[in-house]
């Protein structure tokens, strides 16, 4: 299975996807700033406002639809941008490895 298709087998992200951070990284917080080592590829990622948020949050396993609304109570920004942005940052983070999506635990 190529990386495309094991990509396009993943369901699209919805509000109750669940993401946290991924193991694969060493992340620091640098004044409001998040600095990201992706052991994976050797790269460095910075993050900055809403992106320190998001990755704050992630640090345990968090829904999209919960982001998106501490997103919107911080901020003045209209809902549907906020989702679009949401989703474009994380599947980016995903697709570079520092974010990984998450299970929901079973009872």
């Amino acid at each position: 299975m190529t990386d495309a298709s094991a990509k396009s087998a993943e369901p699209p992200l919805e509000r109750e996807s669940l993401v946290v951070v991924s193991r694969q990284q060493v992340s620091a917080d640098l004044s409001g700033e998040t600095i990201i080592l992706g052991m994976r590829d050797a790269v460095y990622y910075g993050l900055d406002g809403v992106g320190s948020l998001i990755w704050a949050a992630a640090a345990a396993p968090t829904t999209l639809g919960a982001l998106h609304r501490e997103i919107v109570a911080r901020y003045d920004v209209d809902g549907a941008v906020a989702w679009v942005d949401l989703l474009r940052l994380v599947d980016a983070l995903l697709e570079a490895g520092l974010l990984e999506r998450a299970v929901a635990p079973t009872s």
